[in-house]
């Protein structure tokens, strides 16, 4: 009996030791290991909030698995969202514009006209550029950017965020319609040009409600 004692005593001691209880974290794998952390934390978490309640029951055991798995969507949505995000920003980063000098040589009430004589002829593709080009010009007029063949529409994002932040948010985001439709060859509605076009002369309108203001 002692010798089996002995020897029961003796691999207590080996699972015990340090370089046993490594090799047992390395089989469960990194997934493993993470879902226990999050399994802890959140017992943890269930075990201050209901402090008299069993977290052995069914009903806890399912609580903690639905959050845990709330969590891992929420944590992929984000990594979705980010990577949108940097994507359109690199493609604003890699649009110019101004593809030719003879677009600055327009006035951005001339670009409003052929805007609306291509919306009339259901040329949506080219209204929507010369909208987008009467807007550019009319923020290079207000001296909110300064508008050169070579800048891209990253660039004037970065202009407009030194000096107005919500006006440079308003402008990325028709700056990503406007790649979308004129390079990214995605065709749009009437509606949706219609709200398109209605932004770009509310920023528009605004600077003119500013110099009247400043006068």
């Amino acid at each position: 009996m002692s010798v089996q004692s002995d020897s029961k005593q003796q691999i207590e001691r080996i699972l015990e030791q340090e370089e046993y209880q490594a090799y047992e974290k390395v089989q469960e794998g990194p997934v493993q290991s993470l879902r226990e952390m999050v399994r802890k934390w959140l017992e943890d978490l269930l075990q201050n909030l209901f402090p008299n309640a069993s977290l052995n029951s069914p009903g806890v055991e399912g609580l903690i698995y639905l959050i845990g798995l709330f969590g891992i969507g929420l944590l992929l949505f984000l990594i979705v969202r980010l990577v949108q995000s940097t994507k359109r920003q690199s493609e604003l980063k890699n649009s110019a514009p101004l593809r030719h000098s003879s677009h600055l040589e327009w006035s951005y009430l001339e670009h409003l006209e052929e805007a609306k004589k291509f919306e009339r002829e259901g040329d949506l593709k080219e209204a929507t550029r010369h909208a987008f080009l009467a807007l550019l010009l009319n923020l290079n007029e207000r001296n909110y950017i300064a508008a050169r063949v070579f800048k891209s529409n990253g660039d004037y994002v970065e202009e407009l965020a030194k000096s107005d932040r919500t006006l440079a948010l308003s402008f990325r985001e028709l700056a990503v319609f406007f790649d979308q439709v004129a390079y990214g060859n995605q065709s749009t509605t009437e509606e949706q040009y219609r709200s398109y076009d209605q932004k770009v002369r509310t920023l528009i309108e605004s600077g003119s409600e500013d110099a009247y203001e400043s006068q």
